[in-house]
Order: structure tokens, then sequence, then C-alpha cells
């Protein structure tokens, strides 16, 4: 059977687009560091993005869903999270260890990561080495997760990426918010700049 395809004239209608797993994530931590309330609107429904909710929960961030659309964060500041009663369980997303890293090596108390057996393959040394560099102090099983993280008063660096990446990049940014003195990044090649 042939069809005739005729250009149309008119186009109506809506697309809703899923929300940005990457810049979920980033959005939920700023949030969370904020003091007072943020609304997130259109955030991801990933399993990803679900991990950074239930570890920043084990902060004791809390935030409301007064529809299936929008997450208001009810932001604590860092000296406002509290050390979590547990193991960290980021299921599968290397990018909530990457970037809670950064947190954790801000906070005066321990943090201890896990995940799924799938994120215990990824590589941690490129976000575990410059947070080290600032004075977190860091034990891993080599560079893998689980990871404890004994935060610290932490140091401004200059420090070049060996590989540019956004992940290690919103590691070190965030830690940056509460280094002393300013925090110098390099990239060889730009990475996402959702952090920024």
């Amino acid at each position: 059977m042939d069809k005739i395809i005729k250009p149309a004239t008119r186009v109506y209608g809506k697309i809703a687009l899923p929300g940005d797993k990457s810049i979920s994530h980033r959005a939920m931590i700023l949030s969370s560091l904020c003091k007072g309330d943020t609304t997130l609107i259109n955030y991801s429904k990933s399993q990803e993005f679900e991990s950074t909710l239930r570890c920043l929960g084990q902060y004791g961030v809390k935030w409301d869903k007064p529809d299936d659309n929008t997450l208001i964060v009810h932001g604590r500041g860092l000296e406002g999270l509290s050390k979590p009663d547990d193991v960290l369980d980021a299921g599968n997303s290397s990018a909530t260890v990457r970037l809670l890293l950064g947190l954790a090596a801000a906070c005066p108390f321990e943090s201890h990561f896990d995940g799924s057996p799938r994120l215990k393959l990824r590589p941690m040394l490129r976000v575990i080495e410059p947070l080290e560099k600032m004075g977190a102090r860091i034990e891993s099983d080599n560079f893998r997760v689980p990871v404890r993280v004994e935060g610290s008063d932490l140091k401004a660096i200059r420090y070049i990426m060996p590989l540019s990446t956004s992940q290690v990049k919103g590691a070190v940014l965030t830690a940056g918010l509460f280094a002393d003195g300013k925090i110098e990044l390099i990239e060889r090649f730009p990475s996402r700049d959702h952090f920024e």
C-alpha cells in the first residue's frame, strides 16, 4: 500500500521533555547547601537522581513534592547538614558518589559511600586525588567504592585536570565553596558546564 504524506500547514500540541539527569543532581546538591527553600521544576525521575535524593536525605536534607513535576528543597547550609546514621547507598549512580564526595570532604564528620556491584567497578581516583590535595582524608577499596571520607577544613588548590570530566569538576567546585581561598581548576578541554 502506498501512502502519500503531504506537508503540514500547521502543527499543534505540546511536548514534555524529561528533566535532565546531570543538571538535576547538581541543582539538588546546590539547593541543599542553600539556606531556605529552592523550587526545582521538571527534575529528573531517573533512578540515579533518586540515589542523590536518598543520600542527601541521610544528611538531613528535606524536600516536598507538591506535584509530580515539582520539588521544593529545604536547604540547610553546610553547617546544617547532619552526620548520616548509616552508609550512603549510591545504587548504580557514579554521579551521586563523585559529586557528593565534594560535599562530604567539607563536612566536619565522616561519610561512608557504597553502591551496587556495577558501581564498585567505576574508578574514583580522578575525584579522590584533588579532594585529598585540598585536605580531605579518603579511604577506598583501590580507588573504588566503598569509600570513607573524613571531612576537614579544606584549602584552596590550583588543579590541572588530567581528564576533563564534569563530575570531577562538580566535586571540586562543591568542596571549593567551603575552601579557604580561591580554587583554580584548569581543564584541557571544556566539559559540561552544568555546575557553573
